[in-house]
């Protein structure tokens, strides 16, 4: 294994016996995309250690994070399925590209197949991840998509 790997892996595993620590003993449920899921927008600083989480970051946090340690597989994959709406509007390109990342790592819970999640959200945070981070860190959450 890769020393790279084993970092990974080690920061995966930190962070899902964070996540349990923190959780409660009732079953995850998704915060609304319209709560104040991480820090509000505007000058305020996040993601940084010692900081609040910026908005997307809070809300992965409690809705996929915290869900994948404690959840059902039926929450996750509620969860996940809600990610693309989260991209920002400037990026129509974005939303598409995240539903096919989405729905894969919805297929790999269905599956039970934890790689394939982890997969499916380390081929976003790849891809994504700096981008975002420099362009829409502060962005506000949108409010939920209306049903069909």
């Amino acid at each position: 294994m890769s020393k790279k790997m084993a970092m990974w892996w080690m920061g995966a595993l930190i962070g899902g016996l964070s996540a349990i620590a923190q959780a409660s003993a009732a079953p995850a449920q998704a915060v609304p995309l319209d709560s104040d899921a991480g820090a509000d927008a505007g000058d305020v600083a996040c993601g940084e250690k010692g900081q609040p989480d910026c908005p997307l970051q809070g809300w992965m946090n409690k809705n996929i994070k915290n869900v994948k340690a404690t959840g059902t597989k039926e929450q996750l994959a509620k969860n996940l399925a809600l990610i693309p709406t989260l991209a920002p509007k400037a990026e129509p390109k974005w939303a598409e590209e995240w539903r096919k990342i989405a729905d894969a790592a919805v297929k790999a819970v269905e599956a039970g197949d934890k790689d394939g999640i982890n997969a499916s959200c380390k081929s976003c945070h790849d891809k994504y991840r700096d981008e975002y981070k420099k362009k829409y860190r502060k962005l506000p959450l949108p409010p939920p998509a209306p049903k069909p």
